[in-house]
């Protein structure tokens, strides 16, 4: 069985020791390099089909089938994406990237299971198995980032939150200036009902990151919770400055304005939030109580006194 690793060291020593001789034409590696190219490019059809005919001269080779089972995950293949990964696995069994990528396609796979009451069951075993993977991945080499943040991800799906938090901070360590990682972990606070704790990990990710939409939204949102509307005036404001079309941002700013009393403040983005969702219930009635508000000015405090019950 020919090694694309192998080929490829010795085309790199050829091209130094011997540059006045042309390497061999090599199908399996140009059709590799091709896929390389086709999946950097996005083209991932492309990249699976390259990586296929790879597999014609590198039967077995653990770095083609990772490739190709990585493409495989980039099109929502999960099947295919964990049946090449594992192959990989067995051909090189010390090859993190391999079983950090295996638990990815198991991660996405049981995620999708988890949402129907019907197969939260067998999805909770899928992502049973994509924590497996990446607990191997890390006793490979505690210091790769990527399963650990996902390891994190994963306890999170079946909200097992001292694990989570355990790898999370993990994660965060690795990567400090990452801001996703913050907000990842921000996002699975919120979901487990730790706010204030949230808070700071989306203050982090918006520290790192000042575009980052959702980092103010959900800073509005927990502060609105708390009913601490100036603070969520200012989130909102923040988020509104970075999408003026996001619905949420909106109707937070319009709901934190009417809740500090001021209806007439209130009007202009909460008519913009019915027009950019003209069904939604709550930006219309939210829009209601402002123009009452306006033209009865202790309507604000008494019907705010109503909605926070």
């Amino acid at each position: 069985m020919r090694s694309l690793g192998a080929v490829l060291a010795l085309l790199m020593v050829g091209a130094i020791v011997g540059a006045q001789e042309a390497a061999p034409v090599d199908p399996g590696r140009q059709a590799f390099e091709a896929g390389v190219a086709a999946y950097n490019a996005g083209n991932f059809d492309e990249a699976k089909a390259k990586f296929v005919a790879a597999l014609d001269t590198y039967q077995g080779d653990a770095t083609v089938l990772t490739w190709l089972g990585t493409a495989c995950y980039s099109l929502r293949q999960w099947d295919e994406a964990i049946d090449y990964l594992t192959q990989a696995t067995q051909a090189k069994p010390d090859y993190a990237v391999a079983f950090n990528n295996l638990g990815n396609a198991y991660l996405e796979k049981g995620g999708s299971l988890l949402k129907e009451d019907a197969t939260a069951a067998e999805g909770r075993d899928v992502v049973g198995k994509a924590i497996a993977a990446y607990t191997k991945a890390i006793a490979l080499d505690a210091n790769y980032f990527y399963p650990v943040y996902n390891l994190a991800l994963g306890y999170t799906a079946v909200r097992d939150w001292n694990l989570a938090w355990k790898y999370f901070t993990q994660a965060t360590k690795l990567k400090a200036d990452d801001p996703d990682v913050w907000r990842s972990f921000g996002r699975a606070l919120k979901q487990a009902g730790e706010l204030d704790k949230a808070m700071d990990k989306y203050k982090e990710a918006a520290r790192l990151d000042p575009k980052c939409l959702e980092c103010a939204v959900q800073l509005g949102w927990i502060y609105s919770k708390q009913a601490r509307w100036p603070e969520a005036e200012g989130a909102y404001r923040g988020a509104v400055a970075l999408d003026p079309e996001n619905f949420d941002a909106q109707l937070g700013l319009g709901i934190a304005l009417y809740s500090q009393q001021k209806p007439g403040d209130a009007l202009p983005p909460l008519q913009k939030a019915s027009e950019l969702k003209p069904d939604s219930f709550e930006a219309l009635y939210n829009l209601g109580l402002a123009q009452d508000g306006v033209g009865n000015p202790r309507a604000p405090r008494l019907l705010t006194a109503r909605l926070r019950r």
